[in-house]
């Protein structure tokens, strides 16, 4: 990881610094109240409240506020990543989601693929040529049970100087 990387991880985990980005970068998500729990090399977990904020009118959390969390676990994972590699492009190509339990409580995102993402960046310096990477989020309620699984396609290139 290089310095910009951890310089990021250090200024983004800060409570100050997240809700800042949030609500400039994301105002949906700072409206949610969507939290940074931790954010690493490989993983990154947010969480979201089960509130009137988040609810839908059937009385479990709205996908959207889901979906949206989910995003977040693996865009900042990209962020970090990309920080200190110069200009590059991102942008979420593809979507999928499944539902497991319904969503009544807080839920925690949770995205483990911060390796493969470094493994595609560096393929991507090392021959030129734009990739794709599908990154998995999965939230779990309170009693650790999976609410949904977010499969996001991120799609990367990278700008000449």
């Amino acid at each position: 990881m290089n310095q910009e990387a951890l310089s990021f991880r250090k200024k983004i985990t800060s409570s100050f610094n997240f809700l800042k980005f949030s609500f400039l970068k994301l105002p949906s998500l700072s409206w949610w109240g969507v939290c940074l729990l931790s954010l690493e090399d490989e993983q990154c977990k947010v969480t979201i409240p089960f509130s009137w904020r988040t609810q839908n009118p059937f009385g479990s959390m709205y996908f959207a506020a889901q979906a949206g969390a989910a995003e977040l676990s693996t865009g900042l994972l990209c962020m970090q990543a990309l920080s200190g590699r110069g200009k590059w492009s991102m942008y979420v190509i593809g979507f999928e989601a499944e539902y497991g339990v319904t969503a009544k409580t807080k839920v925690t995102f949770s995205c483990e693929d911060g390796g493969a993402l470094i493994e595609t960046l560096d393929e991507i310096e090392a021959s030129g040529v734009p990739k794709e990477l599908i990154m998995i989020s999965t939230g779990t309620n309170t009693n650790g049970q999976m609410v949904s699984r977010f499969k996001i396609k991120w799609s990367f290139k990278k700008k000449s100087s």
